[in-house]
């Protein structure tokens, strides 16, 4: 696990496809770790991932990175490899700037990544949207979809809320790191979501600098990359919902907005969401559930869902 850890930390610049290439060809990531950069392009590596995996040999730590691979056992923390059985099928296909991430750090008890369905929008929404997002996510939880949200104040709060008022409901917090939960105050929403759920994110703890917009960008590839559908709830005509919105089209997810109800704001960003990006409108739960059987959009019958123990087993490959 050591040495998936040092890549990881520089894994934009190589893409975890190359990674499992290489891996499947030297049969070890210490056969990689050995390789010379004649053997490297031959399976894929260009310029910038040499360098760059140069420089995380040139870094690599071994007792330090089995050290974070011990502590993250220790607290709970499931690593998921881009070449493990249970790295989502849909997360593999995505095509973007940054692709699939290499690792996924998982803190819960349980993954089912079969029946994902994407609930987005605004942090300041209305009580129209506020009440929709948790009325929704608790129908789709009882017909057995996984909701995933990024825990954010307002809608994805909302959304995991709902998922867990269903019975049997499932949901998953796509974050932009691990730990330190953020925001502070859903600390014990996290503690909910992980008995019938798990977080889940790229990076096991906050990148240093600035909050920035811009650090949530890359997780919400993840969000609808996992996910069969995405439900806009409010947006504006900017913002983070809208770019949800861009990735999923680019992912080839079918987007369905809420019809916003006397709010101007909420107003312009459902005429984007429906013109642009082909959004399918609708007016409240039980409309979204009839759209979804028209679109043949319901959950699969039978699941593989996958218990999440404490990484006990360590190893450095």
């Amino acid at each position: 696990m050591a040495f998936w850890l040092a890549l990881n930390e520089r894994s934009s610049s190589f893409s975890a496809e190359v990674i499992a290439k290489a891996l499947d060809h030297f049969k070890s990531m210490a056969g990689l770790w050995t390789a010379n950069q004649d053997e490297l392009k031959a399976i894929g590596f260009d310029n910038r991932s040499l360098n760059a995996l140069t420089k995380v040999k040139s870094d690599f730590d071994s007792k330090e990175h089995t050290r974070i691979a011990k502590n993250l056992a220790l607290s709970g923390v499931f690593v998921i490899r881009y070449v493990d059985k249970m790295y989502p099928r849909r997360l593999i296909g995505i095509d973007d700037r940054t692709g699939p991430p290499l690792l996924l750090f998982a803190k819960g008890r349980y993954l089912n990544f079969n029946n994902c369905v994407a609930i987005v929008g605004s942090r300041n929404c209305s009580f129209h949207g506020r009440s929709n997002a948790r009325k929704i996510a608790r129908r789709l939880a009882d017909k057995g979809f996984t909701i995933v949200s990024g825990l954010a104040r307002g809608t994805d709060a909302e959304a995991h809320c709902g998922a867990l008022e269903s019975r049997h409901g499932r949901t998953l917090a796509i974050l932009a790191w691990l730990d330190p939960i953020y925001p502070e105050e859903h600390s014990e929403l996290v503690r909910d979501i992980e008995l019938r759920g798990a977080r889940i994110s790229e990076n096991y703890t906050k990148t240093f600098g600035p909050l920035t917009p811009s650090k949530f960008v890359d997780r919400n590839r993840i969000t609808s990359g996992i996910s069969k559908f995405v439900i806009a709830i409010e947006t504006d005509e900017e913002g983070g919902t809208i770019r949800q919105a861009e990735l999923a089209r680019a992912q080839g997810r079918p987007i369905f907005a809420l019809r916003p109800k006397d709010n101007p704001r909420a107003n312009r960003g459902f005429a984007r969401l429906i013109t642009q990006f082909n959004a399918v409108e609708f007016a409240d739960d039980k409309d979204l559930l009839l759209k979804l059987k028209e679109n043949k959009l319901e959950p699969d019958k039978f699941l593989e869902e996958y218990d999440l123990p404490p990484q006990l087993k360590l190893s450095a490959t």
